[in-house]
């Protein structure tokens, strides 16, 4: 269940109290990665998240080898879905260093279903005070009165466009 508000939408992610942006990099996360997450206040098991799932972390190079941001997600026939998302414990309140990482996130994952032919679709299970939320801030739609959510591809395009530029062409 997605439980992440999604803080601001940037073109990267941002530095919460300059403003700047830094370009990240997302990539699959290894077992090594996860070590001391626990130690540095993370919500999530990571480590058991990748038994079932590919877990991805996004970095900033510029800045060094912090985890940012992780995202849990599944290929299925049709979509991607995704687990769960969560920012590093430094990026979440009010007294956040950078913000932007759950939609960069989210972005990965719309850009993967484009890539795997799914037309951007992306399905998520959103915690219920999130709904509303995720609707405007993403654009998913709500599947019948659940919980359960998804990006359509005019979502999933806006959001590409936003964080990787206009690569699988504006579909909205």
């Amino acid at each position: 269940m997605i439980d992440q508000p999604i803080d601001k939408l940037t073109k990267s992610i941002e530095e919460a109290r300059t403003g700047r942006s830094y370009q990240t990099e997302i990539r699959r996360a290894i077992l090594t990665d996860l070590k001391y997450l626990a130690t540095e206040g993370w919500k999530f098991d990571w480590a058991a998240e990748m038994v079932d799932s590919e877990v991805y972390k996004l970095t900033v190079p510029k800045l060094g080898s912090t985890i940012h941001g992780l995202i849990s997600l599944m290929r299925a026939a049709g979509f991607v879905q995704v687990n769960l998302v969560e920012s590093h414990p430094e990026n979440v309140g009010r007294k956040k260093r950078y913000q932007g990482i759950a939609g960069n996130l989210f972005a990965f994952a719309a850009n993967l279903a484009f890539d795997l032919g799914h037309d951007g679709i992306v399905m998520f299970i959103a915690k219920s005070e999130l709904i509303s939320h995720y609707e405007k801030t993403l654009g998913a739609k709500r599947m019948g009165r659940s919980p359960k959510m998804f990006l359509d591809s005019a979502a999933s395009s806006r959001l590409v466009a936003q964080y990787f530029g206009d690569k699988h062409g504006n579909r909205s």
